[in-house]
């Protein structure tokens, strides 16, 4: 053996030494050559592996080894695999069909394209020897830049040392270009969010004045949650996308980007797996689950999830919080009227009274102690116009995009620039490999995209149970409270209970006994107890019938007339001669309670003109107040004043207790009812932050004017249409269309 060489002086196979555990990572491997250590860095770092460098302590056994400085730094093979594992093996539809990637080849400059819009137009009529009118062309510049991106990995030193070890490597590679991908789908949904909206474009280019406040509500109301509401909501949605499109000159649509429980809701009704509606299809169908590539000819891509805060559950994008209001108007009728309201959250009708409505809300609380003293006050309450809100009725809802993608119909994913490193982290023991690279998702041509936003419910959250709200200030406070917390759900009470006394109710404490029964009662016959209570006794009085309220009001106004006159003939001769002592006519109280109750009936013939929908706004708002009614913020429709809830209630019926009245509600709830300028792109991108509603339609309700009545049902055409009893797994996003028909409708237009 002497003289012979080391390689020819072992036959044992390269391999490493066990450790008393049995492990192989971190000891020494047997070997005669390095050549099978290289093979297996030139296997991974690629060429780079073949410039390593004879290490003078190779024979020495170590616990851990440093990466060898030649696989240092930028490493050109794994940068190249990298790159196309997240731009060709991926096929995410979001960076190949919607907005593909493009490379850049100097991705820190500028990125800048232009818009040309050529508008076509008719022919006009032209005279001999004259100009033909010049057709009309736009041009919009823009600019944008990339934004430079980063992820890293880590590995032990001794990875390459176990079959777990060159498996961890692999899974963090794949994990490396998914999370790489997962960041870029993401801006690609920004992209699409916040690329300016063609429709106020439009808008802005054909303003139409003519636009009234109900005409628009009525269009986006009939689109909010329309997936719960029509069966082949889907269908509608489509073509009514595919129209607008083709109003604007864009070519047709190639897809629908939608949250995965929309299509899931599509195909998994009974109508369509059932064997009885769709044969073997439908059951067929309903084993292989809510599968929907496509769909009138768009292709049906699904959006996903990201975790945009850390350490709460990833949301989708495309789903929002939406907050509506509701309105319930009841007119002046018995403190015993029945008031039938639905209550989401137990998903049941409840009924009230308007006497326990008015106790619970402890609404007394507002007026002064002067008013309080009159023993009418409370009598007048019960009886007046009663308005019930849920300005904070909050729904998870769900919005479509649909468009034609491409980077020369719609945009691109830019992205250039990539950079791949190793280092070598020897304190702790660690090799780690850093990926940068500039990316930036755009939308170059807003025309052939359009977002359709609140098209399904996908969860009730709150604001539309049975909870009143108390008049008193630390509950109001706590009210605004909740209503101004837009980053988390709902949570506070739903009902506000306000009163609309069209009178100040009159008041007989200090009139004496002796002068209704001198004066008024015996020229009216009514037959009573005594004769005074029927002008003490206002619920009495509410019992009175046409023809006997003008009866009175022309006997008071007589009265009246020759009281303020001071005419003692003419009231001798007119109360049939009965005996009047002059302090009857020296007592200032008798003028007023006679203006209090001739306003009081005078108030039996005037009915409140409530409009639908109604703008919350108060005093608190300066100036005319815009209203917008779609999500996009485009139409921006002024002639809200007849709508306005302060010229309803506080213009036209100004009296000296409904003015007092309103100006509790006024300062109590006037900062609550405004309306953010955040458009709907920006509040699914912002923690779902969402609105607070300034239009409030009248909502659903059953009135009864007192047990055994025929009920009156008050139908809804507002945001959240018709709500019964088995609608809260609908705005689940479970459920089918179930449309209850049990009483007398009466629809509110």
């Amino acid at each position: 053996m002497e003289g012979s060489t080391a390689e020819s002086r072992t036959r044992e196979a390269p391999g490493y030494v066990q450790d008393a555990g049995g492990n192989l990572s971190g000891s020494t491997m047997r070997d005669t050559s390095s050549g099978h250590l290289l093979n297996m860095y030139e296997a991974i770092f690629g060429p780079a592996g073949r410039d390593i460098r004879h290490d003078s302590q190779r024979n020495k056994r170590h616990q851990r080894w440093h990466l060898p400085d030649a696989l240092k730094g930028y490493n050109a093979y794994l940068n190249d695999r990298v790159d196309g594992l997240i731009t060709d093996a991926t096929n995410s539809p979001f960076t190949k069909v919607i907005l593909p990637y493009v490379y850049l080849e100097n991705p820190d400059q500028k990125i800048k394209w232009n818009v040309y819009s050529f508008d076509e137009g008719l022919a006009s009529r032209v005279p001999y020897e004259s100009a033909a009118r010049v057709l009309t062309q736009t041009k919009s510049s823009h600019a944008g830049y990339a934004v430079r991106h980063g992820l890293a990995i880590k590995m032990e030193h001794n990875f390459l040392a176990s079959a777990a070890g060159l498996q961890n490597f692999q899974r963090q590679l794949t994990q490396l270009v998914g999370s790489i991908q997962l960041t870029n789908n993401l801006d690609v949904h920004i992209a699409l969010l916040q690329a300016p909206s063609y429709q106020k474009t439009v808008d802005e280019k054909y303003y139409d004045n003519t636009r009234t406040l109900h005409r628009a509500g009525k269009t986006f109301c009939d689109l909010f949650g329309i997936m719960q509401k029509i069966p082949n909501a889907l269908d509608i949605i489509i073509e009514d996308a595919r129209n607008h499109l083709s109003t604007w000159g864009s070519p047709p649509p190639t897809f629908l980007l939608c949250p995965s429980s929309l299509t899931a809701q599509l195909t998994m009704l009974p109508e369509r797996t059932e064997y009885l509606t769709n044969g073997p299809a439908g059951p067929a169908r309903l084993a292989k689950g809510p599968d929907l590539p496509s769909y009138r000819g768009l292709s049906i891509i699904h959006s996903q999830k990201f975790e945009l805060e850390k350490g709460r559950v990833p949301r989708n994008v495309l789903k929002r919080r939406v907050r509506v209001a509701e309105y319930y108007w009841i007119d002046e009728s018995s403190p015993q009227t029945i008031i039938s309201l639905y209550n989401q959250k137990m998903d049941s009708n409840e009924n009230f009274t308007k006497a326990a409505l008015i106790q619970s809300s402890e609404i007394m609380s507002l007026f002064t102690e002067e008013i309080r003293q009159n023993p009418n006050v409370e009598k007048a309450l019960k009886h007046a116009p009663m308005m019930l809100i849920r300005p904070n009725i909050e729904h998870e809802m769900l919005g479509v995009i649909v468009g034609r993608g491409g980077t020369q119909e719609l945009g691109a994913t830019f992205w250039g620039q990539t950079e791949l490193s190793c280092y070598d982290d020897a304190q702790h023991g660690l090799w780690g490999m850093s990926y940068k690279y500039h990316e930036r998702a755009m939308v170059t041509n807003e025309r052939n995209m359009i977002r359709m936003f609140d098209i399904a419910f996908d969860g009730y959250v709150g604001g539309m149970d049975t909870d009143v709200m108390k008049w008193d200030d630390d509950n109001a406070c706590e009210f605004l409270k909740h209503t101004y917390d837009v980053d988390t759900p709902y949570s506070g009470t739903s009902v506000i209970v306000m009163l609309f006394p069209k009178f100040k109710p009159p008041n007989a404490k200090n009139i004496g006994p002796e002068i209704f029964k001198k004066v008024f009662t015996g020229n009216l016959n009514l037959k009573v107890k005594k004769d005074e209570e029927v002008w003490n006794d206002i619920d009495y009085m509410y019992n009175f019938s046409s023809q006997t309220v003008d009866k009175v009001l022309d006997v008071l106004q007589t009265f009246q007339r020759h009281y303020i006159r001071l005419d003692i003939d003419a009231i001798y001769a007119w109360t049939g001669g009965l005996m009047l002592n002059d302090d009857d006519f020296n007592d200032i109280n008798l003028l007023t309670f006679l203006d209090d109750l001739i306003d009081m009936l005078k108030s039996r013939i005037k009915s409140y003109v409530v409009p639908n929908p109604i703008v919350l706004s108060t005093s608190l708002t300066s100036g005319e107040l815009a209203v917008w009614v779609d999500p996009e913020k485009n139409q921006n429709i002024t002639d809200s004043t007849k709508h306005s809830f302060i010229d309803t209630f506080k213009e036209k019926y100004d009296n000296e207790f409904t003015s007092q009245v309103f100006n509790k509600y006024d300062k109590t709830l006037g900062h609550a009812w405004g309306e953010e300028n955040l458009t709907a792109a920006a509040t699914h991108i912002q923690n779902n932050t969402v609105d607070i509603p300034s239009l409030a339609y009248h909502g659903n309700m059953v009135v009864r004017e007192s047990q055994g009545t025929v009920p009156r049902d008050v139908k809804c055409v507002g945001h959240l249409g018709n709500s019964y009893p088995g609608v809260a797994s609908i705005r689940e996003g479970r459920g089918r269309v179930y449309q209850a028909d049990t009483v007398q409708k009466m629809h509110i237009m």
